[in-house]
């Protein structure tokens, strides 16, 4: 009898001292001594974790809002993507460098999209060079020179460098308040080669007068 009650005395005591240990907090446990599967599901919830100090998370396979995110496979919303495999909305994928897609058109030869490859304005003159000069403030889709020269009384070759384009259009660009009958006809020399021929109908005579080309 005095054993069993001794023992009895023993075991309350522990338990005792066990809920004097819990009362007092968590200063007993050493900080990293629980992993997180000694934790039963569920028995954390959101009102009991800081989340100001969970920090940033740099990968998520799959987040429905997030303000920064590194790397995120899927993101229906995110503020700031580095890298998105599929997101709704992506700065630098509506813009680039500030400007949107449609500001830009492809610089090349090849492309049948509608863009402009070359123009020229001629500055003809019965002084004009006779050989071939470059032709300031031209484009030329090879990104090479647009050259020009005088061949004789209002008649002219106009090349762009490079460029395969084998069609040519322009008129006739006057300073002047006055329009005439005056007018531009093109005769294809090679590719990007162009003789070009400036004619006024109403005095039926041919003239140097400043005039425009360009190769769509």
């Amino acid at each position: 009898m005095v054993v069993a009650m001794a023992a009895l005395l023993v075991a309350l005591s522990g338990t005792a001292v066990a809920a004097g240990h819990l009362a007092r907090g968590d200063s007993l446990i050493a900080k990293k001594s629980l992993s997180g599967n000694r934790l039963r599901n569920h028995t954390l919830s959101g009102t009991q974790i800081n989340l100001s100090k969970l920090g940033k998370v740099n990968s998520a396979k799959k987040a429905d809002t997030a303000t920064n995110a590194t790397n995120a496979t899927n993101a229906t919303t995110a503020a700031t993507a580095t890298n998105a495999t599929t997101a709704a909305t992506a700065t630098n994928a509506l813009s680039l460098g500030g400007i949107a897609a449609s500001g830009y058109t492809r610089n090349d030869c090849s492309s049948i999209t509608g863009q402009i490859k070359g123009f020229a304005l001629v500055p003809a003159s019965t002084s004009f060079s006779s050989t071939l000069t470059d032709v300031a403030g031209a484009y030329n889709c090879s990104g090479q020179a647009v050259q020009a020269r005088r061949i004789g009384l209002g008649d002219y070759e106009v090349k762009f460098l490079g460029s395969p384009v084998t069609i040519a259009l322009g008129n006739i660009v006057d300073p002047s308040t006055f329009t005439d009958h005056a007018f531009v006809s093109f005769r294809q020399i090679g590719a990007g080669d162009f003789e070009v021929l400036v004619y006024n109908a109403f005095l039926a005579a041919a003239q140097d007068r400043q005039f425009s080309v360009v190769t769509p």
